[in-house]
């Protein structure tokens, strides 16, 4: 049996949706955001892959992004499988495209108008998953400064909240198994065969997909390293005790 790629070299992993064109738009903004972490960063990352839960073996992913789509329904095969991979220290990052998955609302705004029945299916395909509470995503979050320093983390819509685990969770050593938020990351990220980023990122242009880019950046480098960064504070009282 062959091994599978994503064995020999870090790759992302994106979730497929049956639907060519998410699917096309995940592969494009993930295999832009390993571009833009290779050439910033010492990730080194692969082209990515689209995964099937429950078929394919996640473990060899550090991130799986998740796009929402209308017609997503519950499957427990598949909660299971992500449950497992959340545990084992894997980070999914579920995309609304448009939906602020707190509200019962949709964005309000002409550029995140969502489809119809997506907020339903985003209940609808996390039935069954290991969700810890959850907390709005800040700037005083390890996320927030893993590797570059944001305030925001739009995506291809801006001003739409982002949701992460409660800090003090004591699961997964302090980092946070899920990330939620609905700012349409993968068509910000996406890049295609021409090099072209083919989508526009609304309403503050190409300033808004450098911050988007940033975003993915620090998800991705979270991912590998967890809270590495919030250890730090306790670097300085360590050097004391190994001193005395």
């Amino acid at each position: 049996e062959a091994v599978p790629g994503a064995a020999l070299e870090t790759r992302l992993g994106y979730v497929l949706t049956g639907h060519a064109d998410v699917d096309s738009v995940s592969r494009e903004g993930l295999q832009g955001l390993s571009d833009y972490a290779n050439a910033r960063t010492s990730a080194v990352l692969g082209h990515p892959d689209g995964v099937v839960p429950g078929r394919d073996d996640l473990s060899y992913y550090p991130m799986l992004y998740w796009p929402v789509t209308a017609d997503a329904k519950a499957d427990p095969a598949r909660s299971a499988a992500l449950n497992a991979y959340m545990r084992h220290g894997g980070i999914l990052l579920i995309d609304g495209q448009g939906v602020d998955p707190a509200s019962p609302e949709a964005a309000h705004d002409d550029f995140a108008a969502p489809a119809p029945g997506s907020l339903a299916a985003l209940r609808r395909m996390t039935e069954g998953l290991d969700v810890p509470p959850l907390t709005r995503l800040t700037d005083r979050h390890v996320l927030a400064h893993t590797f570059y320093l944001l305030h925001d983390f739009p995506g291809r819509y801006d001003g739409l909240p982002v949701w992460v685990a409660r800090e003090g969770d004591s699961s997964n050593d302090g980092v946070s198994p899920v990330i939620i938020g609905a700012s349409d990351w993968a068509h910000a990220w996406a890049v295609d065969a021409q090099g072209d980023t083919p989508y526009a990122t609304m309403p503050a242009g190409d300033a808004q997909r450098v911050t988007a880019y940033r975003f993915g950046v620090n998800a991705v480098l979270y991912a590998l390293t967890g809270n590495y960064k919030a250890d730090q504070v306790h670097v300085p009282a360590l050097l004391r005790r190994l001193g005395e």
